[in-house]
């Protein structure tokens, strides 16, 4: 069934957020000496709706080419000016010749097809800077929540349907009075069939001050970096998205994430059921299908190569995607981090249940912010949510901790209680107390902190993900990790809510006597594979 243009909206600029769409592309033409989009056309992940959108140059208009599918290539200056049109149909959607949006997911039963909603935006002049290939015709971009977050919500609430879907719903039927725009999408009315209170998301909050604009989080700014009980980050700056320089203010939509502000744009408008069933659902994106197979561990552990309450259809293991939304504990985006290539960085490593609860967690690594990134998988709707980042929640980056071993040192000149090993130091460590001799060494203590090891291995790509369980039955679920390198194991003890607590190394020998001693052999073999 079709759905109201500001939900079709809302789907796919969702979507886009999550870079789950199936399709996020500029037509680019080539009307002179060079190159320039045309339009954006995005489609979502089920290949049933999308939206064109016509774009055109701002007066200070230009590109920079790095070389073919160069990431760092850009369009500057795109604005959006003539139709903003969304599509529906039952058999699939798709594009052909230059923009043309057909019906079918194959090249073999294409039919052309005309735009359930078309809408003639206000000048909107935003002048963005986008990321995306610079060669003539089609050109996937990682970026189009930019063009989509720049068009007032206005336009797509009092829209009037075409009728023009293959739903079979009449463009004059209206849904119930009372409900306004259904999340069923049962009834487009032509006179809008959305009542006010479907554009309910008015406190996305894409402020200025990074906060978390969600009454119920309770996380501030305060939170600190290096607390190992909350594992939650300090807002070391106004993340925002890499190239967002012209993010408007007054993005609406609950699903934002990824405003210039770095604020996390959790609804609390408390508008009706019909609508903020709508703004709750644009954070939640579909990633996995269920897996009706899948029989859950006696023992509660679960591993990289193993089975899984659902399969992961959106990412592919070893390959990196692009996450706009997520965000740390307190509500910042990437932690923080404000590198233009971080939101593209994220490798998919699998799914653990990393804090024994029975649901499962996708796990990325960012080898340019130098963080990790748990995102809870719902085993029921194979959907992600975004905005579940605070406390209780599954998905965030995940927290700094302080290697516990550095307080020992700071009470004993540096070295362990037993006056001979030397002990991690902090970060911050004045050179006189960071560098000791042992045995004729200098050892730098920084060096053996646990923390600024795994940062540094994620930095080099060197970790891979393998398994997860509690082992040795106290309470505590750890996550292990292999270095690439084949030269030391990982592992991590995580918080009920699948923040981390710690982490150390460990030889080969190390950890196949820890699991041994537990019973575990089969663990050690599939860490080591």
């Amino acid at each position: 069934m079709t759905k109201t243009a500001k939900e079709i909206y809302d789907l796919l600029y969702a979507e886009s957020v999550g870079g789950t769409l199936h399709e996020s592309v500029f037509w680019n033409h080539k009307p002179y000496s060079s190159v320039f989009p045309d339009a954006l056309i995005v489609i979502s992940s089920d290949e049933k709706y999308a939206a064109k959108i016509d774009l055109g140059r701002a007066s200070s208009s230009g590109s920079t080419n790095y070389g073919l599918a160069d990431p760092r290539n850009f369009f500057r200056g795109i604005d959006i000016e003539g139709e903003v049109e969304l599509y529906y149909n039952d058999s699939g959607v798709q594009t052909a010749n230059s923009g043309t949006i057909y019906s079918g997911t194959s090249s073999n039963n294409l039919g052309s097809i005309t735009a359930e909603y078309s809408i003639s935006p206000p000048d909107v002049e935003e002048s963005l800077t986008v990321k995306s290939d610079i060669t003539e015709g089609y050109n996937n971009t990682n970026e189009s929540y930019l063009i989509l977050e720049a068009l007032p919500d206005s336009i797509f609430t009092n829209a009037t349907s075409s009728g023009s879907s293959s739903s079979g719903s009449s463009s004059s039927s209206d849904s119930s009075s009372s409900s306004g725009s259904s999340s069923s999408g049962s009834g487009s009315s032509s006179s809008s069939g959305s009542s006010s209170s479907s554009d309910s998301s008015s406190s996305s909050g894409s402020s200025s001050s990074g906060s978390d604009s969600s009454s119920s989080s309770g996380s501030s700014s305060s939170s600190s970096d290096s607390s190992s009980s909350s594992g939650s980050d300090s807002n070391r700056s106004s993340s925002g998205s890499s190239s967002s320089n012209s993010t408007r203010s007054s993005r609406g939509s609950s699903s934002s994430g990824s405003s210039s502000s770095g604020s996390d744009s959790s609804s609390s408008s408390g508008s009706s059921s019909s609508s903020s069933d709508s703004s709750s659902s644009s954070t939640k994106i579909k990633v996995a299908d269920v897996n009706s197979s899948y029989v859950a561990d006696s023992k509660g552990f679960s591993s990289i190569s193993g089975s899984s309450p659902v399969t992961v259809t959106s990412y592919e293991i070893g390959k990196e995607t692009t996450l706009n939304s997520i965000k740390d504990y307190g509500g910042n985006l990437h932690a923080g981090d404000n590198l233009a290539a971080t939101p593209s960085s994220y490798k998919y490593q699998g799914m653990l249940d990393v804090n024994g609860d029975g649901v499962f967690e996708t796990i990325f690594t960012n080898k340019i912010s130098k963080r990790w990134v748990t995102a809870k998988v719902d085993s029921a709707t194979g959907q992600i949510d975004f905005n579940d980042n605070g406390a209780g929640g599954g998905t965030r980056v995940v927290g700094i901790y302080e290697d516990p071993l550095i307080a020992e040192g700071e009470n004993n000149g540096g070295y362990l209680s037993d006056g001979v090993t030397p002990a991690p130091a902090n970060f911050g460590t004045p050179q006189q107390k960071r560098f000791i001799i042992v045995n004729g060494e200098l050892i730098d203590r920084l060096a053996l902190n646990s923390q600024v090891r795994f940062q540094n291995d994620l930095e080099i790509d060197n970790l891979e993900a393998k398994h997860s369980g509690d082992y040795d039955g106290d309470g505590i679920h750890e996550v292990y990790w292999k270095t690439a390198d084949g030269t030391a194991y990982l592992r991590s003890l995580m918080h009920a809510d699948g923040n981390i607590r710690y982490a150390n190394y460990q030889s080969e020998d190390q950890m196949s006597e820890y699991l041994a001693a537990n019973g575990d052999y089969s663990v050690i073999a599939e860490i080591l594979s």
